[in-house]
């Protein structure tokens, strides 16, 4: 129990504050322009994919996702049901407070972002592969 707070606590230390899911990457000098271009996107896709999660199908959310994430990756999105509530409906829709870029190294790019949602704050790590179409999302963490 011990060794697994202060693993955490190390993570922590490495990303800011945030725990990352299979560990944090070296904030590098990479072209800012890369890191501002790729911050973009997951804001984009966040904005696609959290309204999306509530319940909301309209053309515009499926396009922002399907736009912003790989092939593969986006029809497992796309396939999932909307969250629910235990009590019954849709969840509000989360905003997003911070996107916070590391890489890229060896091929691997991350944005963890920080979101609110009903006065909680959640982290969401996204990561993105490089296709002919530039950076995409490829996973969740």
């Amino acid at each position: 129990m011990a060794s697994r707070r202060i693993r955490t606590r190390f993570r922590r230390e490495l990303t800011g504050g945030v725990t990352t899911v299979d560990g944090a990457l070296p904030r590098t000098r990479a072209r800012r322009r890369t890191h501002r271009r790729v911050r973009r996107l997951a804001h984009t896709f966040l904005t696609a994919f959290l309204r999306y999660e509530t319940g909301q199908r309209s053309r515009s959310v499926v396009a922002g996702v399907r736009a912003t994430t790989d092939e593969r990756f986006g029809d497992l999105l796309l396939s999932e049901p909307p969250r629910l509530r235990a009590a019954g409906g849709h969840p509000n829709v989360a905003a997003i407070e911070q996107l916070t870029a590391y890489g890229p190294v060896r091929g691997r790019l991350k944005v963890i972002a920080v979101l609110r949602r009903d006065g909680r704050r959640d982290v969401l790590e996204l990561a993105f592969r490089r296709t002919a179409n530039g950076w995409r999302v490829a996973a969740l963490g």
